[in-house]
């Protein structure tokens, strides 16, 4: 793993896992996020797959990235389907 130069900068490892996630873009906001996370959430249920833990933000961009550049993403573990090895 790497060593980050910051020391607020903390690198943890985590188990590996299967997650979906909703792409989108724009400045995030709470709102935003429960929007996208919400669509997520019903898309997963249509296919039959079913949450596992809580979700996750993920944001990609620097903080001068203008808003309509800006990546984030929903993202929710799921339990692994059955033809999916972890």
């Amino acid at each position: 793993m790497p060593t980050p130069t910051n020391p607020d900068v903390k690198v943890r490892e985590v188990p590996e896992r299967i997650a979906a996630a909703a792409t989108y873009a724009g400045y995030d906001s709470q709102e935003l996020h429960a929007q996208h996370l919400a669509d997520l959430l019903a898309a997963l249920a249509a296919v039959g797959l079913t949450p596992d833990g809580p979700a996750m933000a993920a944001r990609f961009d620097a903080p001068r990235t203008p808003g309509p550049q800006r990546r984030n993403e929903a993202v929710q573990p799921i339990v692994a389907p059955g033809d999916v090895p972890l």
